[in-house]
Protein backbone atom coordinates (compact mmCIF):
# COMPACT_ATOMS: atom_id res chain seq x y z
CA UNK A 1 0.00 0.00 0.00
CA UNK A 2 1.01 3.02 -0.86
CA UNK A 3 2.02 6.07 2.02
CA UNK A 4 0.50 8.96 1.76
CA UNK A 5 2.71 12.31 1.19
CA UNK A 6 1.99 15.10 4.04
CA UNK A 7 3.19 17.62 1.35
CA UNK A 8 2.10 18.67 -2.04
CA UNK A 9 4.51 16.91 -4.54
CA UNK A 10 6.66 19.53 -7.19
CA UNK A 11 8.60 18.59 -9.98
CA UNK A 12 12.04 19.34 -11.50
CA UNK A 13 10.54 23.35 -12.13
CA UNK A 14 8.85 23.97 -8.71
CA UNK A 15 11.89 22.75 -6.85
CA UNK A 16 14.29 25.07 -9.56
CA UNK A 17 12.37 27.41 -8.60
CA UNK A 18 12.27 26.49 -4.61
CA UNK A 19 15.92 26.56 -4.87
CA UNK A 20 16.37 30.10 -6.78
CA UNK A 21 14.46 31.58 -3.63
CA UNK A 22 16.44 30.07 -0.84
CA UNK A 23 19.77 31.99 -3.09
CA UNK A 24 18.01 35.12 -3.01
CA UNK A 25 17.08 34.95 0.50
CA UNK A 26 20.97 33.61 1.72
CA UNK A 27 22.89 36.27 -0.73
CA UNK A 28 21.28 39.06 0.79
CA UNK A 29 21.30 37.99 4.23
CA UNK A 30 25.31 37.40 3.72
CA UNK A 31 25.89 40.71 2.26
CA UNK A 32 24.15 42.43 5.17
CA UNK A 33 25.71 40.77 7.70
CA UNK A 34 29.37 39.07 6.31
CA UNK A 35 31.24 41.84 5.32
CA UNK A 36 29.32 42.66 2.06
CA UNK A 37 30.17 39.73 0.17
CA UNK A 38 27.62 37.07 -2.11
CA UNK A 39 27.60 33.74 -1.26
CA UNK A 40 25.37 32.90 -4.48
CA UNK A 41 26.22 35.48 -6.77
CA UNK A 42 29.95 35.14 -7.96
CA UNK A 43 29.87 37.45 -10.56
CA UNK A 44 29.57 40.22 -8.18
CA UNK A 45 32.47 38.54 -5.79
CA UNK A 46 34.72 38.67 -8.96
CA UNK A 47 33.78 42.45 -8.93
CA UNK A 48 35.02 42.62 -5.18
CA UNK A 49 37.84 40.51 -5.58
CA UNK A 50 38.96 42.98 -8.67
CA UNK A 51 38.05 46.48 -6.81
CA UNK A 52 40.16 44.93 -3.74
CA UNK A 53 42.93 44.61 -5.73
CA UNK A 54 43.47 47.36 -7.73
CA UNK A 55 42.91 49.15 -4.39
CA UNK A 56 46.07 47.15 -3.28
CA UNK A 57 48.05 48.44 -6.57
CA UNK A 58 50.49 51.40 -6.42
CA UNK A 59 47.51 53.69 -8.28
CA UNK A 60 44.82 52.51 -5.32
CA UNK A 61 44.58 55.41 -3.22
CA UNK A 62 42.95 57.13 -6.20
CA UNK A 63 39.82 54.71 -5.79
CA UNK A 64 36.81 56.12 -4.39
CA UNK A 65 34.98 54.58 -1.28
CA UNK A 66 36.07 52.45 1.47
CA UNK A 67 38.74 50.35 1.27
CA UNK A 68 37.82 46.60 0.22
CA UNK A 69 39.41 43.67 1.23
CA UNK A 70 40.04 40.71 -0.41
CA UNK A 71 39.53 37.70 1.62
CA UNK A 72 35.98 37.68 2.12
CA UNK A 73 35.18 37.26 -2.09
CA UNK A 74 38.25 35.19 -2.22
CA UNK A 75 36.60 32.78 0.39
CA UNK A 76 33.34 32.96 -0.87
CA UNK A 77 34.42 31.95 -4.39
CA UNK A 78 36.97 29.32 -3.25
CA UNK A 79 34.10 27.59 -1.57
CA UNK A 80 31.60 28.20 -4.05
CA UNK A 81 33.70 26.33 -6.71
CA UNK A 82 34.47 23.82 -4.05
CA UNK A 83 30.31 22.82 -3.64
CA UNK A 84 30.45 22.56 -7.14
CA UNK A 85 33.33 20.36 -7.35
CA UNK A 86 32.51 18.10 -4.55
CA UNK A 87 29.03 18.38 -5.96
CA UNK A 88 29.72 16.89 -9.83
CA UNK A 89 32.13 13.84 -8.28
CA UNK A 90 29.22 12.80 -6.21
CA UNK A 91 26.91 13.34 -9.21
CA UNK A 92 29.69 11.43 -11.14
CA UNK A 93 30.27 8.66 -8.50
CA UNK A 94 27.14 8.15 -7.20
CA UNK A 95 23.75 9.93 -8.23
CA UNK A 96 24.59 9.30 -11.66
CA UNK A 97 22.83 6.14 -11.24
CA UNK A 98 20.31 7.40 -9.24
CA UNK A 99 16.90 9.20 -9.29
CA UNK A 100 16.70 10.76 -5.81
CA UNK A 101 17.78 13.99 -5.67
CA UNK A 102 17.67 14.21 -1.79
CA UNK A 103 21.95 13.64 -1.48
CA UNK A 104 22.61 16.94 -3.11
CA UNK A 105 20.06 18.66 -1.65
CA UNK A 106 20.64 17.65 1.94
CA UNK A 107 24.03 18.29 1.82
CA UNK A 108 23.09 21.70 1.07
CA UNK A 109 20.62 22.08 3.76
CA UNK A 110 23.61 20.73 5.78
CA UNK A 111 25.62 23.29 5.31
CA UNK A 112 23.37 25.41 5.58
CA UNK A 113 22.68 24.66 8.64
CA UNK A 114 25.91 24.67 9.80
CA UNK A 115 26.78 28.32 8.55
CA UNK A 116 23.90 29.49 10.96
CA UNK A 117 26.03 28.58 14.01
CA UNK A 118 27.89 31.81 14.84
CA UNK A 119 31.23 32.09 14.36
CA UNK A 120 33.86 33.50 12.15
CA UNK A 121 32.73 35.56 9.14
CA UNK A 122 35.31 33.84 6.34
CA UNK A 123 33.74 29.86 8.30
CA UNK A 124 30.25 31.42 7.46
CA UNK A 125 30.54 32.71 4.22
CA UNK A 126 32.56 29.50 3.15
CA UNK A 127 29.74 27.06 4.36
CA UNK A 128 27.22 29.55 2.58
CA UNK A 129 28.95 29.88 -0.52
CA UNK A 130 29.68 25.74 -0.41
CA UNK A 131 26.20 25.42 0.00
CA UNK A 132 25.31 27.72 -3.23
CA UNK A 133 28.08 25.60 -5.05
CA UNK A 134 26.12 22.68 -3.95
CA UNK A 135 22.65 23.92 -5.32
CA UNK A 136 24.39 25.45 -8.50
CA UNK A 137 25.32 21.41 -9.39
CA UNK A 138 21.54 20.51 -8.61
CA UNK A 139 20.52 23.04 -10.72
CA UNK A 140 22.88 21.97 -13.69
CA UNK A 141 20.93 18.27 -12.74
CA UNK A 142 17.49 19.68 -12.47
CA UNK A 143 18.67 21.15 -16.31
CA UNK A 144 15.45 23.80 -16.33
CA UNK A 145 16.83 26.24 -19.08
CA UNK A 146 17.23 29.89 -18.01
CA UNK A 147 17.15 29.05 -14.25
CA UNK A 148 20.26 27.88 -13.15
CA UNK A 149 18.54 28.49 -9.27
CA UNK A 150 21.48 30.55 -8.23
CA UNK A 151 22.24 33.73 -10.38
CA UNK A 152 19.10 35.74 -12.42
CA UNK A 153 21.70 37.19 -15.29
CA UNK A 154 20.89 34.39 -17.78
CA UNK A 155 17.74 34.40 -16.37
CA UNK A 156 17.17 38.07 -17.48
CA UNK A 157 18.87 37.43 -20.86
CA UNK A 158 16.95 34.76 -22.08
CA UNK A 159 13.62 36.50 -21.20
CA UNK A 160 14.09 39.42 -22.43
CA UNK A 161 15.60 37.77 -25.82
CA UNK A 162 12.51 35.90 -26.56
CA UNK A 163 10.27 39.24 -26.19
CA UNK A 164 11.41 39.96 -29.91
CA UNK A 165 10.74 36.24 -30.90
CA UNK A 166 7.06 34.41 -32.06
CA UNK A 167 4.87 33.33 -29.56
CA UNK A 168 5.54 30.01 -29.94
CA UNK A 169 9.08 30.71 -28.43
CA UNK A 170 8.32 32.66 -25.82
CA UNK A 171 6.11 30.06 -24.07
CA UNK A 172 8.83 30.03 -21.07
CA UNK A 173 9.12 33.36 -20.32
CA UNK A 174 6.27 33.28 -17.62
CA UNK A 175 8.83 30.78 -15.96
CA UNK A 176 11.79 33.29 -16.52
CA UNK A 177 10.19 36.09 -15.25
CA UNK A 178 8.72 34.11 -11.82
CA UNK A 179 12.37 32.53 -11.51
CA UNK A 180 13.55 36.01 -11.17
CA UNK A 181 10.70 37.34 -9.03
CA UNK A 182 11.22 34.89 -6.33
CA UNK A 183 14.63 35.72 -6.83
CA UNK A 184 13.94 39.28 -5.68
CA UNK A 185 11.25 38.37 -3.22
CA UNK A 186 13.62 36.12 -1.38
CA UNK A 187 16.34 39.00 -1.58
CA UNK A 188 13.86 41.24 0.01
CA UNK A 189 12.56 38.76 3.07
CA UNK A 190 16.63 38.00 3.24
CA UNK A 191 17.52 41.82 4.08
CA UNK A 192 14.38 42.24 6.24
CA UNK A 193 15.28 39.21 8.26
CA UNK A 194 18.72 40.10 8.48
CA UNK A 195 17.94 43.72 9.89
CA UNK A 196 14.55 41.95 11.95
CA UNK A 197 16.47 38.90 13.93
CA UNK A 198 20.06 37.78 11.88
CA UNK A 199 21.75 35.70 9.61
CA UNK A 200 22.03 32.80 11.50
CA UNK A 201 17.74 32.79 11.37
CA UNK A 202 17.97 33.53 7.97
CA UNK A 203 20.09 30.26 7.49
CA UNK A 204 18.11 28.15 9.48
CA UNK A 205 14.89 29.20 7.21
CA UNK A 206 16.70 28.70 3.77
CA UNK A 207 18.07 25.17 5.60
CA UNK A 208 14.42 24.19 6.49
CA UNK A 209 13.13 25.81 3.02
CA UNK A 210 15.62 23.50 0.88
CA UNK A 211 15.04 20.24 2.73
CA UNK A 212 10.93 20.70 2.83
CA UNK A 213 11.45 21.87 -1.20
CA UNK A 214 13.34 17.97 -1.34
CA UNK A 215 11.04 16.08 0.62
CA UNK A 216 8.22 17.23 -1.78
CA UNK A 217 9.84 16.54 -5.40
CA UNK A 218 7.89 14.22 -6.80
CA UNK A 219 9.53 11.28 -7.35
CA UNK A 220 10.50 10.76 -11.43
CA UNK A 221 8.34 7.05 -11.59
CA UNK A 222 5.59 8.69 -9.03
Amino acid sequence: MRRKRCLPEIGPVGLALVLTTVAGLVDAAAYLALGGVFVANQTGNCVLLAIGIAERLPLGDALPGPNRGVSEPLTSLAAFCVGVAAAGWLDSRILGRLTAIWPLVGAESLLLAVAAVPGPNWARVGLAAAAMGVQSAQGMRLGINGVPTTVVTGTLTRLFARSSESSHRRRGSRLLALAWLLYMIGAIVGATGTGLWSFTTICLCAAATTGLGAAARKPRNG
